[in-house]
């Protein structure tokens, strides 16, 4: 299994092919491409003006430090009743996202739901919305990524595996995948191994961070017993293991990383590789005891 991180914090401090090269060194062996975390005008310059050219010099300057992006994620700005067409500046946007992630050559970009109050509306305005991104993810060979939809708008705690299933298998199409927030199942379940077992091999991709259950704080996995924050970080990879979960282990640590500065945050990074290769080596060993080759 290979380790990524999202970049975001990286690319501010010390540039695009700073990132790389700092995320490379800490010991990571691939990147999450972060577009979600750019300014409007950030946005525009990168995405829009500089566009799919220089998602390939990216590409190019990844592979040649030995690394690559694995997965990427688009803006999610924009609100329930925006239209699902590119004169919707925000629908245009989400399009951008998915051209200049599949020119990065990542497989899959994630595309965060539109929220409503409604469970019917949502779903079905979630359906037309992700239809309409179809045609797209066809044009440019590249998956959207379905995250975890979200739960009661009252707070209270439900299966969200339930819509998250529903609409990874309403779409049925090569190009949609799961990707798994194992943080925001945390806050609305206080049990994202019980997720895992429900979606099962709908899960592509992971953002993978933890917290209290109650606030989203995207900090590094406190995998001793005794830590602070309340992920069973044994019992979600004994369950990925047991879906046969192939793909990468990928962080997203964007509140983590916040609390570093440019001279701190390599240091930083080297931590959260070493809690990440951790964490592989006890899933790789849970998957060889499944397969029987713990034997």
């Amino acid at each position: 299994m290979d380790l990524s991180i999202e970049n975001i914090i990286a690319r501010n401090y010390y540039g695009e092919e700073g990132a790389i090269d700092v995320i490379r060194n800490a010991g990571f062996d691939a990147i999450d491409y972060d577009v979600c975390g750019l300014s409007p005008e950030g946005f525009e310059d990168l995405i829009v003006k500089r566009g799919v050219p220089y998602a390939k010099e990216l590409r190019a300057c990844a592979k040649e430090k030995g690394t690559y992006f694995c997965q990427s994620h688009a803006v999610y700005d924009y609100r329930f009743g925006i239209r699902f067409d590119e004169s919707e500046r925000k629908f245009y946007e989400v399009v951008r996202s998915m051209e200049f992630c599949a020119a990065l050559g990542a497989p899959v970009c994630v595309v965060h739901c539109l929220a409503h109050p409604d469970e019917k509306v949502m779903m079905e305005e979630n359906f037309r919305f992700y239809s309409a991104l179809l045609p797209y993810a066809e044009q440019y060979g590249i998956a959207i990524g379905v995250e975890n939809l979200p739960g009661s708008p009252s707070g209270q705690r439900i299966d969200r595996a339930s819509r998250f299933n529903e609409m990874i298998d309403r779409l049925d199409s090569p190009y949609v995948k799961g990707c798994f927030d194992v943080g925001h199942a945390n806050i609305a379940m206080h049990c994202p191994e019980e997720f895992i077992r429900d979606a099962g091999s709908r899960i592509f991709c992971l953002h993978t961070h933890d917290n209290d259950g109650v606030s989203d704080l995207h900090s590094v996995p406190s995998t001793h017993p005794n830590g602070n924050f309340s992920v069973n970080w044994d019992a979600v990879l004994a369950a990925l293991s047991t879906a046969g979960y192939q793909g990468t282990l990928s962080l997203e640590l964007v509140g983590w990383m916040n609390c570093f500065s440019a001279e701190t945050l390599p240091e930083a990074l080297r931590l959260a590789a070493a809690v990440g290769r951790s964490m592989i080596r006890k899933f790789e060993k849970m998957q060889a005891n499944c397969t029987g080759g713990g034997r």
